[in-house]
C-alpha cells in the first residue's frame, strides 16, 4: 500500500489528528521498504556472509536461486497432502479506505513444478454492499483424517475508531485433491486468532480468538469440530463443550490470549500453553460432552510456565515410536510486549509432571514472531523473528534487529539457528536475504528443504511476497536414499514394507505443517521401527492414534549420514487394511570351509642388532579452542584466543533473580592471541543496570570452546554531564567461567 493510500485509510478510520501522528512517526522511524534491487543486493550479501558462519554440511545454506515469487503475502502457509503449499491472506489488489484488505485470497504453489494457481475462498462474506471471498486470514487450521484442510475463524471487520477487531464465525473446508472450498458448520461466535489441533479420533477442539462484538472480547467457548464421515461429505458438525473463564478458577480453564500453543499428547490429553505463563491447562477429550472435559484441579493441571512467551513458538520434541511427552516453548516476550524478545526455552514432560517446566538452552538471540520447523533427522531450525514489539517503530510488531537502526551492521534474526537433538544447544547458521517477523511463516517441504515466507512490511510494503528456500545441513552429507515403492495407506500399529535400493538406517513420519503467527497447529516427527530386507525395509507404524493422530504424513527414509529421501505421503488410519510387508529372501548359505593350515614355521633367526630408533613424534590431537581474558572496558571488547576461529558474543541483563538473554548477538573472526573490537552500548540502547557478556569460540574444524562470561555495568550519565557520543559508561568487568 502506498503512503498516500495508507494516509487516506487512517484519516477515514482514525481521524485526521491521529493519522497525522502515525504519518509523522513513519517519517521519523520507518526505514524505506526494500526495493527489488536492494533485495538482490541483500541476497548477495547474505551469500557472501554465509561462508563465515560455517560449511553447508554444518549449518546448511540459503539457495537464493530457488527463491519464488508469491502472488500474495504468506500470512498462512499449509503443506497439503498433494505436496503443494497453500498460502492465504488478503488479495493483491489496490487497497482503499473502503475495501482495505477486508476479503480473503488463497493460492497454491507446487514446489516440484513451480506452478501457481488461485483458489479463492467462497464468495459469501458480505462487505460494503457486496459479497466477497471470505476473509479467512487470522484464522486457525488443522486437517481431517481424510486430508481436508479445516479453516476456522478469520477477520469479520477491521479495527477502526468505533470498534476493535471482529472475528469471523465461519468454518471452511478445502479439499486438496479436487482443490475446491466448501462451507462447513458455523461456530456460535467469531474467532480472530484461534487455535485447534487434530485428535486421535479426528475431532478438532477449538479455543480462543476475539469474538464478533468489536469490544476486544475473547471468545470463551471451547468447541469441538467433528469431521465429515467421508471426504467431501456434508455431515460435519461443531459442538460447544464448555467455556473458559478469568474469574472462577477450575469452573473452567483460564481464558487464553491470541493463538495459544496446543499439542495432542500421547496420553490422549491436549496441552494448551500460553502465551501467558499461567494460561496452561489440559483438555481431556475422553470427557468431552460431560463435566470432566478439562483439568479441574491444581493436581491435574500442568504447572505454570516460568515466563511468558508472547509471540513465541512451541514444538513437541521428537521422541520414540509411542510419541513425544515433551513440549518446548521458545522465545517471545517475557514481561512486557514492548521490550525486546528473548531466546529462552523451557520444556514440560508429561511423563515427569513433578519436574514442572525445565529451563532449556537459549537461542543465541531473542526472537519474537519466529517459526520453529521440525526436521526429519530430529533436529530443528528456528527461522526469522524480530524483537517482538517496538512501539517506536513504524509497524511495532514487524520491528527486527535487522533494521540496523544503530548502524553497526551486526548479525540479526535473519540468521537461522539449528538445534542439536543430542545436546539441545542452538547454533547460528546463514542469513536469509529478507526480514521475516510478524506475519511470517516457515514449513518443511517434501524434499527436506524449508520454505520461509511472509511479512508484508519488509517486502517493499507490498501485498505480494517471496518464498526463500533453506537447505538444511543434511542435504550436504552425501547422496539421498530413494523410495521405489510405498503403500498409499498404513494402519495404526501395523507393519508395512517400503521398497528402496538404498542403505537405509532410519525412517520417520512427519506431519505436514499448518502455520501462522508463530503457531504450527499440525507439526510432529515420529521415528518408526525399521528392519532391513533385500531392496526393501519393513517398518512398524505408531502403536496408537494418540501417538500419531490419523491423517496424512510424509514418510522419509534416512541414510547412515542422516540424509533424507524425498518424502512419500502416506495416509495413517486406525483399524485400516494392513499393506504387505517385504518379501523375505533368505540369502544362500555358503558351505563351511576348513581354515587353511599354516606350513611349519622355520626356526627363528636372530635379527642383527640395530641401534635404537626414536619413534616418530605424533602431532598433538586437535583440541578445542581456548577463550580467555574476556572483558569489556571503555567501549572495547578484548579477549585472547588459542587459535584462529570465530567468536560469537551475546549479552544478558540481570533481573531480580536471573539473567535474561537480550536480542543483541553477533559473531567475529578472531586471530590467535590478543583480539579487540569496538562495542558501543549506547547504540545498542542498553539501559543502566548489570549485564554480562557471553562468548564462545569455534575453530575451522567446528570444535567449540567452553562458554565464557564476564560481568559489567552500564551507568547512566548524570543529567548535568556534557552529552557525548556514548549514552552510557561501561564499567570494567570480571571474568568468570
Amino acid at each position: 500500500m502506498k503512503e498516500s493510500e495508507l494516509r487516506s485509510f487512517e484519516v477515514a478510520t482514525l481521524g485526521p489528528e491521529h493519522a497525522a501522528e502515525h504519518a509523522e512517526m513513519r517519517a521519523e522511524a520507518r526505514q524505506a521498504p526494500m526495493t527489488r534491487e536492494q533485495v538482490a543486493e541483500a541476497r548477495q550479501s547474505a551469500a557472501a556472509a554465509a561462508a563465515e558462519v560455517g560449511a553447508p554440511s554444518e549449518v546448511g545454506r540459503w539457495d537464493f536461486s530457488a527463491t519464488v515469487d508469491l502472488p500474495i503475502v504468506a500470512i498462512h502457509s499449509v503443506l497439503l497432502p498433494t505436496g503443494k503449499v497453500m498460502v492465504f491472506s488478503y488479495p493483491n489488489v489496490e487497497q482503499t479506505a473502503d475495501n482495505w484488505k477486508n476479503e480473503g485470497a488463497a493460492w497454491l504453489w507446487d514446489p516440484a513444478t513451480g506452478e501457481k494457481k488461485a483458489v479463492p475462498p467462497p464468495t459469501d462474506q458480505f462487505v460494503n454492499g457486496e459479497f466477497r471471498p471470505a476473509n479467512v486470514w487470522c484464522s486457525g487450521h488443522a486437517f481431517t483424517p481424510d486430508g481436508e484442510l479445516v479453516v476456522f475463524g478469520g477477520n469479520l471487520e477491521f479495527e477502526g475508531p468505533a470498534t476493535k477487531w471482529k472475528g469471523l464465525d465461519r468454518i471452511y473446508l478445502f479439499n486438496p485433491f479436487t482443490e475446491q472450498w466448501r462451507r462447513g458448520p458455523d461456530m456460535r461466535h467469531g474467532r480472530w486468532y484461534p487455535t485447534g489441533v487434530t485428535l486421535a479420533d479426528g475431532r478438532i477442539p477449538i479455543v480462543s480468538g476475539l469474538d464478533e462484538s468489536g469490544t476486544d472480547t475473547m471468545n470463551t467457548d471451547v468447541e469441538v469440530f467433528t469431521p465429515p464421515s467421508a471426504l467431501g461429505a456434508g455431515d460435519a458438525s461443531v459442538e460447544l463443550i464448555g467455556n473458559t473463564t478469568e474469574t472462577a478458577p477450575y469452573d473452567g480453564p483460564w481464558t487464553g490470549g491470541y493463538y495459544p500453543q496446543m499439542y495432542a499428547m500421547p496420553s490422549g490429553r491436549v496441552l494448551v500453553a500460553g502465551p501467558q505463563k499461567e494460561q496452561t491447562y489440559f483438555l481431556k477429550p475422553a470427557g468431552f460432552g460431560g463435566a470432566n472435559w478439562f483439568s479441574r484441579s491444581p493436581a491435574e493441571d500442568p504447572p505454570d510456565m516460568n515466563t511468558r512467551h508472547v509471540w513465541g513458538t512451541g514444538v513437541p520434541l521428537p521422541a520414540g515410536l509411542g510419541g513425544s511427552t515433551r513440549f518446548m516453548m521458545i522465545g517471545g516476550s517475557t514481561f512486557d510486549e514492548t521490550i525486546p524478545s528473548n531466546g529462552n526455552s523451557e520444556i514440560y514432560d508429561e511423563a515427569q509432571p513433578g519436574l514442572g517446566w525445565q529451563t532449556g538452552p537459549s537461542l543465541n538471540m531473542g526472537r519474537g514472531h519466529a517459526n520453529t520447523v521440525l526436521l526429519p533427522d530430529g533436529s530443528m531450525v528456528e527461522v526469522g523473528g524480530g524483537v517482538g514489539k517496538d512501539d517506536t517503530f513504524a509497524s511495532p510488531l514487524h520491528a527486527t534487529s535487522a533494521e540496523d537502526r544503530d548502524g553497526d551492521g551486526e548479525p540479526d534474526q535473519k540468521q537461522v539457528e539449528l538445534r542439536d537433538p543430542e545436546t539441545g544447544e542452538w547454533r547460528l547458521g546463514p542469513a536469509q536475504a529478507e526480514n521475516r517477523a510478524y506475519h511470517s511463516t516457515a514449513l518443511l517441504l517434501p524434499d527436506g528443504r524449508v520454505l520461509s515466507a511472509g511479512d508484508e512490511f519488509h517486502n517493499a510494503g507490498s501485498s505480494t511476497d517471496t518464498g526463500e528456500i533453506y537447505e538444511p545441513p543434511y542435504l550436504f552429507k552425501g547422496p539421498r536414499p530413494t523410495i521405489s515403492s510405498a503403500p498409499a495407506a498404513i494402519s495404526v500399529g501395523g507393519e508395512f514394507g517400503v521398497g528402496t535400493p538404498s542403505n537405509v538406517k532410519k525412517a520417520v513420519l512427519v506431519a505436514p505443517g499448518a502455520v501462522t503467527h508463530a503457531v504450527n497447529m499440525n507439526q510432529r516427527v515420529i521415528p518408526l521401527e525399521l528392519t532391513k530386507r533385500t531392496s526393501c525395509v519393513d517398518l512398524k507404524a505408531p502403536p496408537t492414534a494418540t501417538a500419531a493422530p490419523p491423517g496424512y504424513y510424509m514418510l522419509f527414509l534416512l541414510s547412515d549420514a542422516g540424509v533424507p529421501s524425498i518424502a512419500k505421503f502416506v495416509k495413517l488410519t486406525p483399524g485400516g487394511a494392513t499393506p504387505s510387508k517385504c518379501s523375505v529372501v533368505t540369502p544362500p548359505v555358503d558351505p563351511p570351509v576348513d581354515p587353511p593350515v599354516d606350513p611349519p614355521a622355520d626356526p627363528p633367526v636372530k635379527p642383527p642388532v640395530k641401534p635404537p630408533v626414536k619413534p616418530p613424534v605424533t602431532p598433538p590431537a586437535n583440541k578445542a579452542p581456548v577463550l580467555t581474558k574476556l572483558k569489556l572496558s571503555r567501549g572495547k571488547i578484548s579477549f585472547r584466543l588459542s587459535e584462529p576461529g570465530t567468536v560469537t558474543f551475546a549479552f544478558e541483563r540481570k533481573g531480580r533473580r536471573t539473567y535474561a538473554r537480550l536480542a543483541t548477538s553477533f559473531s567475529r573472526r578472531a586471530k590467535a592471541g590478543s583480539n579487540s573490537l569496538s562495542f558501543n552500548p549506547a547504540k545498542r540502547r542498553f539501559k543502566a543496570g548489570s549485564y554480562r557478556i557471553v562468548a564462545r569460540a569455534r575453530d575451522a574444524t567446528g570444535k567449540r570452546s567452553a562458554t565464557v562470561r564476564a560481568s559489567f555495568k552500564v551507568q547512566a550519565r548524570p543529567k548535568k554531564a556534557r552529552r557525548s557520543s556514548l549514552a552510557a559508561v561501561v564499567a570494567p568487568l570480571r571474568l568468570f567461567a
